[in-house]
């Protein structure tokens, strides 16, 4: 197993301690994993490699939402070996009013509007940003081991206006991110092993962080 994936199940073992909390860590998670579809009415499907990730997810948007998403495996191609663990939230499901409670979808001039930046309300407080970037890195984070050469650690967003939110909730604890783009996808990253540390510290991955540390 990886250190991203011990970093992962170990965050999979943690639940938001307020509703407000989880709100934030859900909306995170949907906005970087998750990918709007449009067939029979507005829904989402986000995706991860994780099972445990998937597991976490499904009971929290049970919990908090009171629906039970659609859980879906599929088996990796020639070029990908992983399977894929796909969570699904469809029109039968109020996937407009989840969409909306996240800040995902809004209404302007009566028309659907599907929002590119996180709704300052669900991350005003700090217990809120640090449950957004929990949810960031366990959409789509990773982090190199600490025997590996070089410390680096990464959060993988679709555009650069998602990339500039995530990278202000970090500055918000003082954690210094940068942006570099990867084909169409624009990566927030640390580079230094204290900020690591910190991150880890941040989000809750404490068993993570002291290895790190040591």
């Amino acid at each position: 197993m990886s250190f991203t994936a011990d970093v992962k199940k170990e965050l999979t073992m943690l639940e938001p301690s307020k509703k407000c909390c989880q709100l934030a860590e859900i909306a995170m998670y949907l906005r970087l994993s998750g990918t709007i579809t449009l067939r029979g009415g507005v829904g989402i499907r986000t995706a991860t490699d994780n099972p445990a990730v998937a597991r976490f997810y499904a009971t929290q948007i049970k919990d908090y939402f009171g629906i039970k998403t659609s859980l879906a495996v599929t088996e990796g191609n020639t070029l990908n070996k992983s399977r894929r663990y796909e969570l699904y939230i469809g029109p039968e499901m109020n996937s407009d009013g989840v969409l909306r409670e996240c800040g995902i979808l809004s209404v302007r001039e009566g028309n659907n509007i599907f929002t590119d930046s996180i709704d300052p309300d669900i991350t005003r407080k700090k217990c809120c940003k640090r449950s957004a970037l929990k949810g960031a890195f366990l959409a789509s984070g990773s982090v190199n081991a600490p025997s590996a050469k070089g410390y680096h650690l990464e959060i993988t967003c679709s555009n650069e206006t998602m990339a500039e939110e995530v990278k202000k909730l970090m500055s918000s604890f003082g954690l210094e991110g940068r942006i570099t783009h990867r084909k169409e996808k624009a990566v927030v990253y640390l580079k230094a092993g204290e900020q690591i540390i910190d991150f880890l510290s941040l989000v809750g991955a404490n068993g993570s962080m002291f290895k790190f540390r040591d």
